[in-house]
C-alpha cells in the first residue's frame, strides 16, 4: 500500500491570492452591472419626463393660435380690425418679433399685438358666460386643477405644481386679395401669428414671480401661422401696415 504526499500539500499563498481575485472581481462586475441599470432606468425616466414637457409646451402653443384665432374671428372685436387697417395701436405691445432697427426710434416699431392667455381667457369668460369646466367649475381656459400638467400639488392646495401660460404675437400685416373679391381693392390682411408656450413650476403661494431654478427648468415652445383677417373698414384698408 502507497500513500501519495502531494495529495496532502497545502495549497500554495499565490493560489489562495488569484482565488480572492477573481470573486472581487466577480462581485465589482456585479455591482458594475446594477449601477448602470440603475443609471439606465433613470435616464429612460428623465427622457419621458422631457418629452411630456416637450409635448405640453408644443400643445400649449398650439392652443394659443386657435385661441387667437378664435377671437380674431368674432364680429364684435372690430377694434382689432380698425388696428390692423391702420398699422398702429394707441400703446405699442412689447413683442419679440418685432424690434425697432438698429438706431431706430420707437416711433418707427412695426405694429404688433399680443394676445395672452390671461386677456382671451377673460375675453371667452365674457362672451360666453356658460364656458366653465363642468369638472371644476374653472373658465375653459384655466389650468390651475391639480392634474392639469401632472399628478402633483403645488404650493397652493388643490392646484397643480406646474403651470402654462402662452402668448401670441400678432406681426407682419400685409393687404392681399382674397378669390372672388374685385380686383385692386383689398379688404383683407394677413397676418403672422407667433404663438409661445411656456410650461414652468408655480411660483409660491401669493408670488408672481418664478425664482431662477424655477426658469431654468421652465420649457418653452413655438408655433407660428399665417392668417387672413378681414374685411377690414374700406376707408382704411388701403394703410399701411
Amino acid at each position: 500500500m502507497t500513500c501519495d504526499r502531494n495529495s496532502h500539500r497545502p495549497k500554495r499563498t499565490s493560489e489562495r491570492g488569484a482565488a480572492l481575485f477573481v470573486v472581487v472581481m466577480a462581485i465589482m462586475l456585479v455591482t458594475g452591472l446594477g449601477v448602470w441599470s440603475m443609471r439606465s432606468a433613470a435616464l429612460v425616466d428623465q427622457a419621458s419626463g422631457f418629452a411630456r414637457a416637450a409635448s405640453q409646451g408644443q400643445y400649449l402653443a398650439e392652443f394659443g393660435i386657435i385661441a387667437a384665432t378664435a377671437q380674431l374671428s368674432v364680429p364684435n372685436e372690430a377694434w382689432i380690425h380698425d388696428e390692423i387697417a391702420r398699422g398702429a395701436t394707441p400703446v405699442r405691445d412689447q413683442c419679440a418679433m418685432a424690434t425697432a432697427p438698429t438706431g431706430g426710434a420707437p416711433s418707427v416699431l412695426p405694429y404688433c399685438r399680443v394676445f395672452e392667455d390671461t386677456v382671451i381667457n377673460q375675453f371667452t369668460t365674457n362672451a360666453i358666460p356658460s364656458a366653465t369646466n363642468p369638472g371644476t367649475g374653472r373658465p375653459v381656459l384655466d389650468q390651475t386643477p391639480a392634474g392639469s400638467f401632472g399628478p402633483i400639488e403645488g404650493p397652493v392646495a388643490g392646484e397643480s405644481l406646474i403651470e402654462g401660460r402662452f402668448w401670441v404675437e400678432m406681426t407682419d400685416g400685409q393687404s392681399v386679395n382674397v378669390a372672388g373679391s374685385q380686383v385692386g381693392v383689398s379688404g383683407y390682411r394677413r397676418v403672422v401669428l407667433t404663438s409661445f408656450g411656456l410650461l414652468r413650476p408655480r411660483p409660491a403661494a401669493g408670488g408672481t414671480i418664478c425664482s431662477a431654478g424655477e426658469n431654468a427648468s421652465a420649457v418653452q415652445a413655438g408655433v407660428r401661422a399665417h392668417a387672413l383677417i378681414g374685411p377690414v373698414a374700406p376707408n382704411v384698408a388701403g394703410g399701411a401696415l
